[in-house]
């Protein structure tokens, strides 16, 4: 049933990208900008998108600050639209009335349970609030702040660094930490009031924090997450060293264990044709953004350094730790990602510490550096992407300065 509803859908995307599309005159969603808003428990989530018909063929970009998703398995018809969005299994079931859509965000990876109101309307180009409606900001909160979630919670409290920019009202930036960033975080400053947000298809950001000596706010993210923060200027502060945060097992070095390929076929770190290679292996998810940010930093070393020995591996943990039912998401990330190195499937979530000889995964990504003899020289904890601007530049340089010593030894 699965294969067939899948088929189903691969055609009528085939049949609807490829007839006339006369926008407004045909009914369907007009080209140009949209201000779209998913509902979450502490409001609507607030973003924007592009759509337009290259050669007759949709295609939307969602703009988070200075990042840009392209989004091209949409199916239009005069009454709906169903946007299947990249790399996450995730989809926008919408109606179509005139400039307005309504419907729900499906986040499937989450289960098939996980929905949330969204909504968009043609023709506004704002995220938050229209110009008019913005006021003078109290202060200027552009720099480095850390950041405390849960502030007080024995169990729960966080430290981060928020990482802003101001211009005027405007402002963009990240939340950095030891697991990962919040990747592209944009929104405004309005007196006394900041509003971040970020929608990707797999996870959805709300930030509203009033600002004084202090920030003092809540996120919000996805169907019910809350988190109370509060963050305090400090240009000096810095996060854990991500590669001693994760350690090894008391006289283990190796990654035995066997996986699987695309093709259902068994595969390990000991065949044959790694002997003698330097190995780089990401211990990831497609449910993962900051996993999609590290993956196209390796694509481009790998294909730096291919023809001096190195090989690379992601290891895909998926919700369900269902081969059959994971495997048409992994082979659309590869797709999506334009991988040119293998993504081997791993289990489920929380399989990793029977599988690798390490205390406690702490982050998706952790990546593995190994030499040429199967070694785990090096472990690096999260990833910083290029949201974080000079971190991922520091992380970027840390992974290249780390193969070309393996590939030297």
């Amino acid at each position: 049933m699965k294969k067939i509803l899948t088929l189903f859908f691969a055609l009528l995307f085939l049949v609807t990208a490829c007839r006339r599309m006369d926008k407004k005159d045909d009914g369907l969603p007009r080209e140009g900008i949209w201000r779209a808003e998913v509902k979450l428990k502490g409001g609507w989530l607030p973003f924007n998108f592009e759509l337009s018909y290259e050669a007759d063929t949709p295609l939307m970009i969602i703009r988070n600050g200075e990042e840009r998703i392209e989004v091209s398995e949409l199916l239009m018809s005069k009454d709906s639209l169903i946007v299947r969005l990249p790399v996450y299994h995730s989809e926008i079931h919408l109606a179509n009335d005139n400039d307005t859509l309504s419907g729900q965000w499906h986040y499937l990876s989450a289960g098939n349970d996980y929905r949330l109101p969204f909504r968009a309307v043609y023709g506004k180009a704002y995220r938050f609030f229209p110009d008019s409606q913005l006021k003078v900001p109290v202060q200027d909160i552009s720099g480095r702040w850390k950041a405390v979630f849960y502030p007080g919670d024995p169990v729960r409290e966080r430290i981060k660094a928020g990482l802003f920019e101001q211009d005027g009202n405007k402002l963009s930036g990240t939340f950095d930490s030891p697991t990962g960033d919040y990747r592209f975080l944009e929104g405004v400053v309005s007196g006394d009031s900041l509003y971040l947000s970020e929608f990707d298809g797999a996870f959805a950001y709300l930030f509203k924090a009033k600002i004084g000596d202090t920030l003092r706010g809540i996120l919000y993210s996805g169907r019910s997450g809350v988190y109370p923060w509060i963050a305090f200027r400090d240009d000096e502060f810095t996060l854990p060293d991500p590669e001693n945060l994760t350690v090894l097992r008391e006289g283990e070095e190796r990654i035995s264990h066997t996986f699987l390929d695309m093709d259902g076929n068994p595969v390990s770190l000991q065949d044959e044709s790694f002997r003698g290679k330097v190995l780089v292996v990401e211990v990831m998810g497609t449910w993962c953004p900051n996993c999609k940010d590290e993956a196209r930093l390796l694509a481009g070393l790998y294909e730096k350094y291919r023809a001096e020995g190195l090989e690379i591996i992601s290891l895909a943990y998926e919700r369900s730790g269902d081969f059959e039912k994971e495997r048409d998401n992994i082979l659309r990330m590869i797709h999506s990602l334009k991988l040119p190195y293998p993504v081997w499937f791993a289990g489920k979530i929380g399989d990793v510490e029977s599988q690798i000889p390490i205390e406690r995964l702490r982050a998706y990504p952790t990546t593995f550096f190994i030499d040429r003899s199967g070694k785990i020289r090096k472990i690096h904890t999260g990833f910083s992407g290029p949201a974080t601007g000079e971190a991922y530049e520091k992380t970027a340089r840390a992974f290249e300065q780390t193969i070309q010593e393996l590939i030297g030894d």
